[in-house]
């Protein structure tokens, strides 16, 4: 077992031989719960923000985000894990508190459910994914007042969204993000009695666009607040985006019946997420 850090004289002759594992896998739901960019693995490994642990056949990076740690595995093709592989990769990520992992399922994943097992990791919350392809052609009245956030309101939106989630919910971004999706005009903001009563963050590729999360301050939920963040997120991209989706809790039902009134639906995939039974 290797154990991966960042080194002075360059992390990436460490990683050699894993790399090849690592970039064969990526995207691949049968190989990979990661979907990040090579350069972008990289880059968060040398800014210290991932360490990685490597055996025949097997390479597991571990994530730090805000308020908990987060796994992602990569398998080479085809390959056979030896029972003394996973007894040594428990013993190395058993010091990880509040270790979560998700998984990715479109049918049957007999990959996913060894990573699980031998991991010993277990069921936490299911979101499942909604999506519509563009058909717009009217824009959606907008109820209420709808503007960008700006940076001044940054604190506050942070403090909103790890107040009202789950901090294992991994669409909730980092303060560095949030300020990110500030700068590039990707979180939209309701104000009331001059104080934020709720937010849509998104992010735009191409023509797709994803609505990463909607969050609406306790004393202020109801349809209307939801429905206009939603209805001037989609009024902006109805010109320009093809492609609409997001994930969502599948047992919070007032949010899917929203997400309903704007054309999206489920389309079949399923993020799980997980937690270590034990530390």
């Amino acid at each position: 077992m290797y154990r991966y850090g960042y080194h002075e004289n360059g992390w990436e002759n460490s990683i050699e031989l894993e790399s090849k594992i690592i970039q064969n896998s990526l995207g691949k739901l049968e190989l990979s719960n990661c979907f990040l960019s090579w350069s972008d693995l990289k880059k968060n490994i040398s800014d210290k923000k991932m360490e990685m642990f490597t055996e025949k056949n097997i390479v597991l990076l571990i994530e730090k985000r805000p308020l908990y740690f987060n796994m992602y595995y990569f398998i080479k093709k085809d390959a056979v894990i030896e029972d003394r592989v996973w007894t040594s990769l428990r013993e190395d990520i058993s010091k990880y508190n509040d270790l979560t992992t998700n998984i990715l399922l479109k049918g049957n994943n007999r990959l996913s459910e060894d990573i699980i097992k031998h991991l010993n990791f277990s069921l936490y919350k299911t979101y499942i994914r909604k999506s519509f392809v563009n058909s717009v052609e009217q824009p959606y009245r907008e109820l209420m007042n709808v503007e960008f956030a700006r940076s001044k309101d940054a604190k506050e939106i942070y403090c909103l969204l790890y107040g009202s989630f789950d901090a294992k919910v991994s669409c909730l971004p980092s303060k560095e993000e949030l300020m990110e999706l500030i700068d590039k005009k990707w979180t939209l903001k309701i104000c009331i009695n001059n104080e934020i009563a709720g937010v849509l963050l998104f992010e735009d590729f191409g023509k797709k666009s994803y609505a990463r999360v909607l969050c609406v301050k306790e004393e202020y939920r109801n349809n209307v607040i939801g429905y206009s963040l939603f209805a001037k997120y989609i009024n902006m991209h109805i010109n320009n985006i093809h492609l609409f989706y997001l994930w969502v809790d599948r047992d919070n039902r007032e949010v899917l019946s929203l997400h309903d009134k704007f054309g999206y639906r489920e389309d079949g995939l399923i993020d799980n997420i997980y937690i270590r039974k034990d530390k």
